[in-house]
């Protein structure tokens, strides 16, 4: 007979792991089921943005706000995805630098950015001297599809 494992039994170096490999979203909803769990919220080693899955770019920017102030910012960030649907205004162009800027200040070593409609994002100069980022991609495309890309 086989034994069965709850997820709370496990070490929190496990969960940590598991955590990591699922969308921000996802992981945020499971931390906050349990209060033994609410810490790694905190420090989450990789934030995974899709607008694709929000209604509105207002809603998505929100959203990654909201992420980025409940991460701890002292704890370094293995990977930033950052995908971009919709045509931004100058004020949501400002928010979206700003929370690249933040990102960057956790010494991420992946960092990806995928603009469809190329709304001129200004990336930072800092990020092409950035001494801990082993992957990055700069991407932008028309807007129809990821064929569409050029990187």
């Amino acid at each position: 007979m086989a034994s069965h494992t709850n997820i709370t039994d496990l070490p929190d170096s496990v969960f940590e792991v598991i955590i990591s490999l699922l969308p921000v979203k996802k992981a945020v909803a499971i931390c906050l089921l349990s209060k033994r769990w609410s810490h790694i919220r905190l420090s989450l080693p990789s934030l995974d943005f899709d607008e694709f899955n929000f209604s509105s770019v207002h809603c998505f920017l929100q959203y990654v706000d909201a992420v980025m102030r409940i991460r701890d910012d002292s704890e370094t960030l293995k990977k930033f995805h950052l995908i971009l649907k919709s045509k931004c205004s100058s004020e949501q162009l400002k928010k979206i630098n700003t929370q690249i800027n933040t990102a960057l200040d956790s010494k991420p070593e992946h960092v990806e950015i995928y603009d469809h409609e190329a709304c001129n994002i200004e990336i930072p100069s800092c990020i092409f001297k950035c001494n801990t980022i082993t992957v990055l991609k700069l991407c932008e495309g028309s807007g129809h599809g990821d064929e569409s890309f050029f990187c």
